[in-house]
Order: C-alpha cells, then sequence, then structure tokens
C-alpha cells in the first residue's frame, strides 16, 4: 500500500467505514492481515507491486469472494488497479470511483527526460514506449470510462484525463494529496537536534534534497548546482534517500571533491522526514519526472520552507512561481545554483516565501481534508445511476 493510499485509507477506516483491500502478493508471502481495522487479501499467485502476470484472474477471483460474503457499498481503485474487475462491479450496480494519480504517457515522458540528461539507457525508453502501450490501451480506458467518479491528485493531471476520448469529463473532481500537518509543520527544536546529529552548526547553510534517489529525481543536478557555489564555504547538501542512484551519486560528489560538504543520511522513514525539513534552510527538488503533484514539496512548504523545484509535471500546480516557492527550468544545474544563491543573499524574499509556502500547505494539503473530500465524492458516486 502506498503512502496515500495508506493515509487514506486509516482515514476512512478512523470515521468508522469498513475497508478490505485487494493487493499483490506481499514480499514475506503473508495471505491475509488486519492492521488497524483494515482487512487486506493479498494475492499470492501475483506479482509484487505488479497489476500484469496474474493480477487479472486472481483479483477477480477474490472480488467474486468477498462479495458473496460481504455488502460492498463502494469500490476505490488506486490507479487503474481495478481495470480488472470495473465491469463486474458495474455489472452488479456497485458504484466505481478511480483515484489517478498520473497517466501513462507521464510515465514514458520521464524516461525521455532521463535519457536526454544521462543520454544513455535507450533500451529503457523501447521498453517504456511498449509497456507505455500496453497500459493506455488495455487498462486506463476500461477503468476510466465506467467510473462513476474518477478523483485526480492534481489539476495538471485532471486536464490530461479530460482529453481521453471516453472519460465522463463532469465526474473528475481534484482532490491533492494530504499531508500530516500535526507532524510536518517547523520546530526550532527539531531543527538544532537534526542539526547536532547531523554535524552542522548554526553558521551552516543547508540545502536539503528529499527523495528515492533513482536518474529521474534529479540529485545529480543538486550535486552539479553545490559544485557552482563553491564559493559559499558554509554551505551544506543533504542528500536523503536510497535508490539506485546512491552510488552514482556518490562517484560524483567524489568527482567534484565536495565529500565534506554533501551528508547522505540513507534512507528515512517517513516519520523522520519532517527532521530533515526543519534542519534545512532551503528545500529543492529538481526532480526530471512529470510528478504527478510531488508530495515532498508540500511536506517542505508545511515545515516553513522556501523551495526550488523543477517547472515539469503539476508541481506548477502546487508552487506559485515567485509568491510561495521558485520554479526552474528541468535540468538546469546553473540556474538552480542561482536562485540557491539569491534567497541566500536575500532573507526578506526567502521569509516571505516560506511564509507564504506554509500558508498554502495549511489551507490546501492537510490529510483530513483529503479524506473528508474523498468522501464526498464516494457519497456522489453512491447516489449516481450505475
Amino acid at each position: 500500500m502506498d503512502l496515500h493510499g495508506k493515509h487514506l485509507l486509516e482515514g476512512l477506516s478512523k470515521r468508522d467505514h469498513k475497508i478490505t483491500v485487494i493487493s499483490t502478493k506481499h514480499p514475506n508471502g503473508k495471505e491475509y492481515e488486519k492492521i488497524d481495522g483494515i482487512e487486506i487479501h493479498y494475492l499470492k499467485h501475483t506479482t509484487f507491486g505488479s497489476s500484469r502476470k496474474g493480477w487479472k484472474k486472481e483479483s477477480i477471483n477474490k472480488f467474486k469472494d468477498i462479495v458473496r460474503t460481504e455488502k460492498i457499498d463502494i469500490a476505490l481503485s488506486q490507479q487503474t488497479a481495478g481495470y480488472s474487475v470495473v465491469k463486474m462491479a458495474k455489472s452488479m450496480r456497485i458504484p466505481f470511483v478511480t483515484i489517478m494519480h498520473g497517466y501513462e504517457t507521464m510515465i514514458l515522458r520521464s524516461i525521455l527526460n532521463q535519457v536526454l540528461n544521462f543520454k544513455k539507457d535507450y533500451l529503457l525508453l523501447i521498453k517504456s514506449c511498449l509497456s507505455s502501450f500496453y497500459y493506455s490501451i488495455f487498462q486506463e480506458p476500461p477503468v476510466l470510462m465506467r467510473s462513476s467518479a474518477t478523483i485526480a491528485v492534481s489539476d495538471r493531471v485532471a486536464k490530461v484525463i479530460k482529453n481521453r476520448p471516453f472519460v465522463g469529463k463532469d465526474r473528475i473532481k481534484i482532490i491533492n494529496y494530504g499531508i500530516d500537518l500535526k507532524v510536518f509543520n517547523f520546530s526550532e527544536e527539531a531543527r538544532k537536534k537534526a542539526r547536532l546529529k547531523l554535524n552542522m552548526s548554526d553558521h551552516d547553510r543547508v540545502i536539503l534534497f528529499l527523495s528515492l534517489l533513482s536518474k529521474q529525481k534529479g540529485a545529480d543536478i543538486a550535486i552539479k548546482a553545490l559544485n557552482e557555489l563553491s564559493n559559499r564555504k558554509n554551505l551544506k547538501l543533504i542528500i536523503a534517500g536510497d535508490g539506485e542512484y546512491l552510488e552514482d551519486a556518490k562517484l560524483l560528489v567524489k568527482h567534484f571533491k565536495l565529500e565534506s560538504r554533501i551528508v547522505f543520511p540513507g534512507f528515512v522513514r517517513n516519520e523522520d522526514t519532517a527532521k530533515y525539513y526543519n534542519a534545512s534552510d532551503i528545500f529543492i527538488f529538481p526532480t526530471l519526472r512529470l510528478e504527478s503533484f510531488g508530495i515532498v514539496i508540500a511536506e517542505a512548504m508545511a515545515c516553513g520552507k522556501p523551495v526550488i523545484a523543477s517547472n515539469i509535471g503539476a508541481i506548477p500546480d502546487v508552487i506559485d512561481n515567485g509568491i510561495n516557492g521558485i520554479l526552474i527550468p528541468i535540468g538546469d544545474f546553473k540556474e538552480l545554483a542561482r536562485q540557491i544563491n539569491l534567497l541566500l543573499n536575500n532573507q526578506r524574499y526567502s521569509s516571505m516565501l516560506a511564509k507564504n509556502a506554509q500558508q498554502k500547505a495549511l489551507e490546501r494539503f492537510g490529510l483530513d481534508r483529503m479524506v473528508e473530500e474523498t468522501i464526498k465524492v464516494l457519497k456522489l458516486a453512491m447516489t449516481r445511476k450505475q
């Protein structure tokens, strides 16, 4: 279960809704468990994280089993995972709602940006083209055209979905990701503790990059930007996270001789990320990926940090350029360095961006708001003729 799904289902469960989840194979072989009142069925003949390779048959069979023994008021699909059961649900007059976190061509274009940036991985691009074609033909259409309602996580996702010829445009509702505002907020005490743990003084200016370390997320751009700012000796960069690009990132740091100025704390649990936001002065997210929302941006904003991020995907839906953050061209490490320098030299401007960012996060990105708005969509879907 991804973080959005976890938070949403926990929120629904706390409001006394009974939740049953059908999921792909558990990494440790479990077939069933109950967590905080949420029942989860893992399909052992599927592949972990894949809606192919046995998923269609197994999910249909499990859906039939559940419907035989329980009264299902509504079915909810994360992305197109429900493509296998949507037709059956409709025939049984069970309202069906799909939450779209993105669209298939988004993944393809993200990989294209990766290939253009690193000048390799061309075979991956070909595979992505084939995968995008498959999902765009066999999964997206059956789910979207049969959904009683569709939730898009950003304006950008909604705009693209509305252009699909088989989608009921009047049934699309935008509900942004929600974050726990009790966890993600500014704390001077947390700032001091985190800086002490990271061996950073009050005089250090700290930039934070926090993400899965894949080739698409822009860790190399962050490192190159710091190299451009070699004259700022008290400027430090935290690259928090783990992933397939971690070792390459460390080699790039070594190439530029920046070992003393860049910290790699490794994987950070979600419940600990607020400490890193608080320890930093600026949050950067120079991603190459067409993000469907950019939840780390919202988290940093809620912690009162000025954010510099790529002008790509749905990020402009989160950041209003020059008002509550800064948008830069994709892959432009020199512009990233220039904007970091600007914020460091202009504390008034930096504080204004941070204050506005925190205000927007409080108004738009709260977890309770996401859950309550989702409940409204579910109730509306249940009143529509199936």
